[in-house]
């Protein structure tokens, strides 16, 4: 099924399960696509945990409020859009590396 999005997108995805359980958001993957500026609402019973990202020139800044944490953010190859070389969340670096499809995954090193 094709998947329709704008430049800059970001949705949280997860894999798929039975039920929604407390530490299924702790499994969310954030999908940025390509260049440009985006805001994604993650509701979770009464609260709202909002990811606003800004990425330009390979360069990834995003900030994050809410109880719902940003430890994956995925960058499919998008055309017109260099892949990111640094992504921050709230500020801190995150690690890049492959996710074999040639999709690019940042990911939080525990500051390692």
């Amino acid at each position: 099924m094709p998947l329709f999005v704008r430049a800059g997108a970001l949705i949280p995805t997860t894999e798929p399960h039975a039920t929604v359980a407390p530490e299924t958001e702790a499994d969310l993957t954030f999908v940025q696509w390509g260049d440009g500026a985006s805001t994604a609402r993650v509701r979770e019973g009464s609260t709202v945990t909002r990811v606003e990202t800004t990425r330009a020139a390979g360069s990834v800044e995003i900030r994050s409020t809410g109880p719902v944490p940003v430890n994956r953010i995925a960058f499919p190859t998008v055309d017109g859009a260099p892949p990111p070389h640094e992504v921050t969340v709230n500020g801190r670096a995150f690690t890049l590396g492959p996710a074999g499809d040639g999709t690019l995954v940042a990911r939080d090193d525990g500051g390692r």
